[in-house]
This record gives structure tokens, C-alpha cells and sequence, in this order.
């Protein structure tokens, strides 16, 4: 029986496993970072350009359409009054040239 185990040689055996598991894990590691932060960071660009087009095509929209409306109706309450003042004011007039 032989008893005698012969001693590993830790410099030959582990060291190229080591750093291999280093190497690997730094790569890994930063090319998962770099991948997600890339990732990350062209979503955010998209969604914050998403959301800013959007908010600002329906604060455009809003904002022109709510002048469109009280343009309008302004127009439309002028309209309203200076046909009223004429139908008074020729209604007067009728009245008046009636009388004498």
C-alpha cells in the first residue's frame, strides 16, 4: 500500500484555472454591464423620447385646439351680438320712420 500521495504543484495546476475564472468573471462581468447599461440606456432614450413627443404633440394639439374654440366662440358670440344690435338698431329705425 502506498501511502505517499504525491503533493500537487499548486502554481502549475491552479493558477491558469484561477485566472481563467478571473479573466472570464471581469469579461462576463463588464460585458453584461456594458450590454445592459447599453440596453438601459437606449430604452431610456426611446421611452423619454415616447414620452416627450407625446406630451408635447398632445399639449400642441390641445393648446391649438382650445384656441381654435375660444376663437370660435367668440367669433360666433360677436356674430350673435352684432345681429342682435342690428336687428334692435333696424327695428328702431322702423320704429322711428313709422312715427313720422
Amino acid at each position: 500500500m502506498n501511502d505517499h500521495i504525491p503533493e500537487r504543484n499548486h502554481d502549475v495546476m491552479d493558477a491558469p484555472c484561477g485566472e481563467g475564472y478571473v479573466t472570464g468573471y471581469v469579461k462576463g462581468y463588464m460585458t453584461g454591464y456594458l450590454t445592459g447599461y447599453l440596453t438601459g440606456y437606449v430604452t431610456g432614450y426611446v421611452k423619454g423620447y415616447m414620452t416627450g413627443y407625446l406630451t408635447g404633440y398632445v399639449m400642441g394639439s390641445l393648446t391649438v385646439y382650445l384656441m381654435g374654440y375660444v376663437m370660435g366662440y367668440l367669433t360666433g358670440s360677436s356674430s350673435r351680438l352684432l345681429f342682435t344690435c342690428l336687428q334692435v338698431f333696424r327695428g328702431r329705425l322702423h320704429i322711428e320712420s313709422s312715427l313720422t
